[in-house]
């Protein structure tokens, strides 16, 4: 859900997951990266009127670790996919 936010509404958006976490539970999150996988995807889902996810914004690495280090989680395991970043946080 975090792509479909921007600034201040998606650190809500990822306090409100957090809040749902027991202590010591954990996270998981796959979001889109703005690979070259992600942009073809989408500019051909676009250019067929097959998009459907509205407002989306893929998020760096760099993004998606700002926004997790202002949150009480340590991040544990980061996957890379094709057009995806994968983040599994644990609950401090």
């Amino acid at each position: 859900m975090l792509e479909h936010y921007f600034g201040k509404k998606q650190q809500l958006v990822l306090d409100t997951h957090i809040k749902h976490v027991n202590e010591g539970g954990w996270l998981v999150c796959w979001i889109p990266s703005p690979d070259v996988f992600y942009r073809l995807n989408r500019w051909y889902l676009e250019r067929t009127g097959q998009w459907i996810f509205g407002f989306e914004r893929p998020l760096t690495l760099k993004d998606v670790l700002n926004l997790f280090r202002k949150e009480n989680v340590s991040i544990r395991k980061i996957c890379h996919l094709p057009g995806w970043i994968g983040v599994a946080a644990q609950l401090q």
